[in-house]
Formats: structure tokens, C-alpha cells, sequence
């Protein structure tokens, strides 16, 4: 994606999206999208309950620490 080069944004990279979602219904494909936005998704939940559950489910220790990791310093509501 080109959201995150110098000269391009979130538009362009929507624009791209959009032109190979075209291309794919073109050639009878079948296309699926799922978006979400997560810029405040983990204010509101506490960091142990959710690290606790991941690894309940199955979450992989490497996986867990990464996500320990991104949630370290993060300021809950």
C-alpha cells in the first residue's frame, strides 16, 4: 500500500484498492471487504483481561508479546 510513502495518502491507497477490487469483478472474482478502525479500539479494555483471553484462545506467546508490547504505556478510560 502506498498510504505510508511521501507524496501519497490515505486516498491513493483507497483508489488503488478500488481499481484492483474492479479488476478482480472484471475477471468474475469474487471480492470481500472488512474494515475496521482501530485507533481507539484497546482505550477502553483492560490490558490483562484481553492478554489473558488471547492466550486462553490459543495466542501464540510471540503473538502475545507483541501485543503486550503495543498495549505497554497505552492509557485506558
Amino acid at each position: 500500500m502506498s498510504g505510508f510513502l511521501r507524496g501519497h495518502s490515505c486516498a491513493t491507497a483507497l483508489v488503488k484498492l478500488t481499481d484492483d477490487w474492479r479488476d478482480a469483478l472484471d475477471k468474475k472474482n469474487d471480492v470481500g471487504v472488512v474494515a475496521i478502525d482501530l485507533s481507539k479500539a484497546f482505550d477502553s479494555i483492560c490490558h490483562n483481561l484481553l492478554l489473558a483471553k488471547l492466550k486462553a484462545y490459543g495466542l501464540q506467546d510471540s503473538a502475545l508479546q507483541l501485543m503486550r508490547s503495543y498495549l505497554q504505556d497505552r492509557k485506558q478510560r
